[in-house]
């Protein structure tokens, strides 16, 4: 049995304790009976003795000197089983919250206190029994530990004894050993030589016959390279053979075929020359037929031409007696003017009158002369002048009341006024037809020269043709 102290605290636990700061301490199953003074440990809270062989109450009666107790464990321990177990060591750790587990009750601290109060005789005999028990118990753990040791004694000599048995017997077969590894290793060193002797003399052979099979597969393989060269070479003649004649026959196929070809090139050439000599033949037959239907459209434009002239003439000539009538009429009209007026100027005299000039300049000249006539025949300076019709017969105001002296003047200009009108719209009617005339000619002329132009620029077409 093993008494806990501060002393061999450290060695129980295998590592250095500090005793003044150290918290929390477990010895679990130590073997562990009686416990030192804790007094030094002062910041101790919480300790677990559980699996110890503490007994009595006295056992464990100095770790309550730790003044700050909170946890407590016992658990597995005899002494759990005393009486008032709780009550004693609450009574003794006045800080303590948790015993074996289990929290501190209010109850329990009141009947710790009851028992600090007061001595229990029981607990003071069971005390004595359990100190003579423990003494006893004490000696036969000594007495044991005595005969323990003797038996430990003998068994280590017995121990001994045979160890040295057994090293000498090591020995001898350790010599034995050797011995015969050397013995065995000289026998394999023989056998060594002998196989190594009977692997080069195999080898050898066997290198020998490989050698032989070597060259004689070289000499089957330099009969094959050669006898598959040979058919090799005949089969490249027979392919080039067979190649010329494909290649030949390709050729005069590939000529034929161009030989047709060409031949269906002339042909359609041929052909297609055929068709166009035959177009140019119809156009050229066209082209023909329109320049005769033109020709004849042109002789017909002529023909009626030609008609339209000569009945242009006619009207013309018509127009022309018309014109005749009507200067006779005019002249007659002058004279009974001129038996008036005693007038002896002749209002249609040659130097007044106009004629009719052929041609493209005879429009313009026929115009003055009738803007001469107009001015001549309606100029009103001269309505009451020496002469109606002139200038040139009277020279002063006072010959122009002798002129219509023994006249009724009333009557003669109304006579005159309606003669005047009459010949002033025959005038104008003879200038217009004159004039219409003249111009249908110059046009019959320009269309004559027109279709002549047409008609040698066709015949210059077709002398080109």
């Amino acid at each position: 049995m093993v008494k806990l102290t501060l002393e061999n605290l450290s060695s129980k636990l295998g590592k250095r304790v500090d005793v003044a700061t150290t918290k929390e301490l477990s010895i679990v199953s130590k073997q562990i009976d009686e416990l030192g003074s804790f007094a030094k440990m002062t910041e101790l809270e919480k300790v677990d003795f559980s699996g110890n062989y503490f007994r009595f109450q006295r056992d464990i009666e100095k770790l309550f000197e730790a003044p700050n107790l909170k946890e407590i464990k016992f658990n597995g321990c005899q002494v759990c089983k005393t009486a008032n177990y709780r009550s004693f060591i609450i009574s003794k750790c006045p800080k303590l919250e948790v015993l074996d587990g289990a929290e501190v009750t209010d109850d329990e601290r009141e009947q710790a206190k009851r028992l600090a109060a007061g001595e229990n005789p029981e607990e003071a005999k069971a005390a004595a029994r359990a100190e003579e028990e423990k003494k006893r118990k004490e000696d036969e753990r000594v007495a044991q530990l005595q005969i323990d040791r003797e038996a430990r004694e003998q068994l280590l000599a017995k121990q001994k004894t045979e160890r040295d048995n057994i090293e000498a017997k090591k020995e001898a077969d350790r010599a034995l050993f050797n011995a015969t590894r050397a013995e065995m290793a000289a026998k394999e060193a023989e056998e060594r030589e002998i196989l190594e002797e009977a692997e080069r003399k195999e080898r050898e052979e066997i290198e020998r016959l490989e050698e032989e099979s070597r060259k004689a597969i070289e000499e089957e393989q330099r009969a094959k390279d050669a006898e598959k060269l040979a058919r090799e070479a005949e089969k490249l003649k027979i392919s080039n053979e067979k190649k010329e004649a494909e290649e030949a026959k390709k050729e005069a196929e590939r000529s034929k075929k161009e030989e047709e070809q060409k031949k269906k090139d002339e042909a359609k050439k041929k052909e297609n020359d055929e068709k166009n000599n035959k177009k140019a033949a119809e156009d050229e037959k066209k082209r023909i037929a329109a320049e005769e239907k033109a020709q004849a459209q042109e002789a017909e434009r002529l023909k009626k031409e030609a008609a339209e002239k000569e009945k242009k003439q006619k009207e013309g000539a018509a127009k022309r007696a018309t014109s005749a009538q009507s200067d006779d009429t005019l002249k007659s009209l002058s004279r009974k003017d001129h038996a008036l007026t005693g007038d002896e100027d002749d209002l249609f005299a040659p130097s007044s009158s106009f004629s009719i000039s052929k041609g493209p300049g005879s429009s313009e000249v026929k115009e003055e002369k009738v803007q001469a006539k107009k001015k001549t025949l309606f100029d009103d300076d001269d309505l009451f002048g020496s002469n109606p019709f002139g200038k040139s017969s009277l020279e002063s105001p006072s010959n122009k009341s002798s002129a219509f002296a023994g006249l009724d003047t009333n009557d003669s200009l109304n006579k005159f006024e309606a003669r005047t009108s009459a010949a002033k719209k025959s005038t104008i009617k003879i200038e217009d037809d004159l004039f219409s005339s003249s111009t249908k000619k110059a046009d019959a002329f320009d269309d004559l020269f027109s279709s002549t132009m047409v008609g040698g620029g066709s015949q210059a077409k077709k002398t080109c043709k």
